[in-house]
């Protein structure tokens, strides 16, 4: 891991990603700022004295994330009443100022410099305001594991041990007790509650929670608030003279030298408290996340119990992954931890994730059409002025806020704004541009918090900005569907458009390539060789920060793409609306868990689905072998009829992942859609792996052969009369060879393998080749005449690479390169990864 010098002094330098700033116990020696990027703090409950930096750092949890531009620590390098508890540590390649200063000197710059002393003030409050809004999301996270953890003790019986006979209840904290004794202090609970029904052992309806809430189990915890740690009305005072004009402000503290001191202290003092609630209520999550999750937690328990009597169990374990994976995003964006790579018990839960139970849930009753939601409304109040709110929290120029509320006015006066009429169409070209500004702005203010934040998160995920847009039933629905998971990684990612955004953000991801194919780097490599009166002429200057890599993702590829997926690129508005809106949006609702489950049914009849040919570079020489690479579906929040397969992978870099993207709400046929996408990008991928090649029958691969079977068929023996007939129909009424080749890749996955025969022999010997079964369905298909050659000759072919790669494994023992022994243990051999 790389660190930063203690004694360097740096001008705006690049810090990659996962560099340590600030270490947990040591005194802050330097002034930083960081003017781009975003910085994650660290907490270690229990730092011992002798630890070295890798241990602190592995034992840490996050409590609060930093992005630019803001000063780092400055309360701290003060030595004012706020001890410096925290690590700090960068989660985004970042641009970071920094020299070393002294507390003295420090203190001395604060008095002489005004603008740099109001500057620190203003950091602390955004800092607060964070984590103000933080503790909320920490709080929403613990409602999660501890709702977790009470179906698990309601589940089960509770078995009275000798010393508890006879007595109703026990009365064991959730926090550091045994499942058994949770349990009876529930169910002892549950007969001391008029009205609460007793749940059966293996009740799956209990993740519905409503036994939970007649227990009021969450009422007191649900309650705090960390206004209450602080005086919240002296905090908003200051808060509004803080917000006054730098110079009147600079005045005021030069003649009133003990305000400012005053202000300074309190400020630090409110910074201390919200930052240690946050710390508390996390290292309490990640206790009861280790307590159920753990191992000989309470999960594995009651998986050890449910496997012996899976018949019955396998509908709750069901819905205990679904749930359990409901925090794992929350866990990574606010604890930094990956709870299904740090806890063995879902390995074993995955098993249950493609079974389909039906909870006995009441059907939602049909909600009247009106647009309008009443301020009274206990379920939609929340939408009232939603569009102030967005724009409020955007912080925009007022100009900005005017003219979008001005044109959002005019669409929504219209009985139909999606019409054909000049008017409409210039207000929708106009609106989709500041729709885009404003998506930008809200998404780069929340990054260091939420993304999943009510506003502006209804926006960010599911593209509803203004109430008026949209029916009472379907509002209805979207309050629903919000609720549920938006991000799937099972193994496929699944996302919705602002997590994908995230990973380019924290730099996993470069941006997307434009619709001409250009690239991010591209467009820097560009601008580096223009002159400086070429640069004054450019509209706008990229460098490669989080923020303007966001900002080309949004203004040169959201734009367009939302049309293209909307399915009519001049009669589109960019946010969901009822005008667009083709039936009941749980309908259309394209839920994130649920494409990824489809994906991977179709993964597992063609394994070699992401596979790519790459070449590896190891110690002993490179090895050209089959690597997995797993691309991103991403969900755009707003509705359409149209999919597409974007990109295969990062320009010419193969080791990067490809995307496709799809609307939220989508009106297509789900599973031939997805099945479709697929097979372009194996088309896609396939062509950019062989370059120019791509048209050879041997070096081309899969595409070449197909290529070659399309372009020579007349003259090809192998093909009866009867299949050329047909395959020249096919050709007339199919647009290209990449759509001719999904097709029937489409029916390789789906009649070829339920047994029906729909293929001729000679392109089904390509996708046998190419794109085979698991080794368990060849094995029963070979005892077939139709397959019985194809399956030898598969493996004359695999049994002749097995062999290349053992060999050659066998002379480099015992440092053998993982990825070869991955590609001889995983691919050749079939196992399951």
């Amino acid at each position: 891991m790389a660190a930063l010098d203690e004694t360097g002094n740096y001008d705006k330098q690049e810090i990659p990603r996962e560099t340590l700033i600030f270490l947990q116990g040591s005194s802050v020696k330097k002034f930083v700022v960081l003017h781009s990027g975003l910085v994650e703090i660290l907490y270690c409950d229990d730092v011992e004295e002798g630890m070295g930096e890798w241990d602190i750092l592995e034992k840490s949890i996050r409590i609060g994330l930093v992005k630019g531009e803001a000063i780092l620590e400055a309360a701290a390098l003060l030595d004012v009443n706020v001890p410096f508890f925290y690590s700090l540590r960068t989660v985004s390649d970042c641009i970071i100022s920094s020299a070393p200063v002294t507390s003295e000197d420090m203190a001395k710059r604060v008095q002489r410099n005004m603008s740099l002393n109001v500057r620190i003030i203003k950091d602390m409050l955004t800092q607060i305001e964070s984590g103000i809004y933080l503790y909320r999301n920490y709080k929403y996270l613990w409602h999660k594991v501890a709702f977790i953890a009470d179906s698990l003790a309601l589940s089960r019986p509770g078995e009275y041990g000798p010393e508890e006979m006879g007595r109703d209840s026990l009365t064991a904290p959730r926090m550091g007790s045994g499942l058994n004794e949770y349990s009876v202090t529930l169910h002892g609970l549950i007969k001391n509650t008029e009205g609460c029904p007793e749940p059966h052992e293996w009740d799956a309806n209990l993740f519905q929670g409503e036994i939970q809430d007649l227990l009021r189990l969450y009422e007191v915890h649900d309650s705090l608030q960390v206004e209450e740690l602080f005086d919240h009305r002296q905090y908003l005072f200051i808060k509004r003279i803080i917000g006054k004009d730098r110079k009147i402000l600079s005045a005021l503290f030069h003649k009133d030298e003990p305000l400012n001191f005053y202000i300074f202290d309190f400020i630090s003092q409110v910074q201390s408290k919200v930052q240690g609630a946050v710390a508390d209520l996390s290292r309490e999550i990640w206790q009861l996340m280790n307590q159920i999750f753990g191992e000989g937690g309470w999960v594995r328990e009651v998986y050890e119990k449910g496997a012996v009597c899976e018949s019955e169990s396998s509908q709750f374990l069901y819905y205990l992954y679904i749930f359990s994976s409901r925090c794992r995003k929350d866990g990574m964006n606010l604890l930094g931890k990956d709870i299904f790579s740090l806890f063995s018990v879902f390995d074993d839960l995955k098993k249950f994730v493609h079974y389909k139970p039906v909870l006995h849930s009441p059907e939602p009753a049909e909600e009247s059409g009106e647009k309008a939601v009443s301020p009274g409304d206990k379920k939609l109040g929340k939408y009232q002025g939603l569009l102030d709110r967005i724009l409020e929290f955007s912080g925009l120029p007022g100009d900005f806020r005017d003219e979008f509320h001005s044109v959002m006015d005019r669409l929504a006066g219209m009985e139909d704004p999606l019409e054909a009429s000049e008017e409409a169409s210039l207000l929708r070209e106009r609106v989709n541009g500041l729709y885009w500004r404003l998506y930008e702005c809200c998404f780069l203010k929340v990054i260091d918090s939420d993304l999943k934040g009510f506003v502006p998160g209804i926006m960010l995920h599911m593209g509803v900005v203004d109430e008026r847009f949209l029916s009472r039933e379907e509002l209805t629905a979207v309050d629903r569907l919000y609720a549920s998971n938006l991000y799937s990684h099972d193994p496929v990612p699944v996302l919705t458009f602002p997590y994908f955004l995230e990973k380019i953000y924290n730099s996993p991801l470069k941006p997307s390539l434009t619709e001409m194919g250009e690239s991010f780097a591209e467009i820097l490599k560009r601008q580096e060789k223009l002159t400086p009166r070429e640069k004054k002429s450019v509209e706008y200057f990229y460098k490669d920060t989080p923020e303007d890599r966001i900002h080309y993702e949004i203004s040169r590829i959201s734009g367009d793409l939302a049309g293209l997926l909307s399915g009519n690129k001049k009669r589109f508005l960019p946010f969901l609306n009822s005008a667009a809106v083709e039936g009941k949006l749980e309908r259309l609702f394209l839920a994130p868990d649920e494409g990824a489950e489809l994906i991977g049914n179709y993964r597992q009849r063609d394994y070699t689905m992401f596979y790519r040919e790459m070449l590896i570079t190891h110690d002993q020489g490179r090895d050209i072998i089959q690597c997995e690479v797993f691309p991103f579906f991403v969900l755009y929040p707003l509705f359409g009829n149209r999919a597409v397969m974007w990109q295969e992978m990062d320009g010419n870099r193969k080791n990067t992942p490809g995307r496709l993207f799809l609307p939220l709400f989508y009106s297509g046929k789900k599973e031939e859609t997805l099945l479709n996408l697929l097979g372009e990008y194996r088309w896609e991928l396939q062509k950019s792996i062989a370059g120019f090649n791509w048209t050879d029958p041997v070096e081309g691969g899969v595409v070449g052969s197909y290529y070659d079977y399309i372009q020579f068929y007349k003259k090809n023996p192998q093909i009866t009369p009867e299949a050329r007939k047909r395959l020249e129909e096919f050709i007339r009424r199919t647009k290209s060879d990449k759509d001719r080749f999904s097709q029937d890749y489409a029916s390789w996955l789906t009649h070829e393998f339920e047994g029906r025969v729909k293929l001729n022999p000679y392109v089904r010997g390509i996708f046998y080749r190419y794109c085979p079964y698991p080794k368990e369905i060849r094995t029963e298909m070979a005892v077939k005449p139709l397959y019985a050659e194809l399956e030898m000759k598969f493996q004359n072919r695999r049994q002749k690479e097995i062999l290349r790669v053992k060999s050659k494994m066998k002379k480099m023992e015992p440092k053998i390169p993982r990825e070869l022994k991955d590609y001889y243990e995983i691919y050749l051999e079939e196992k399951e990864s």
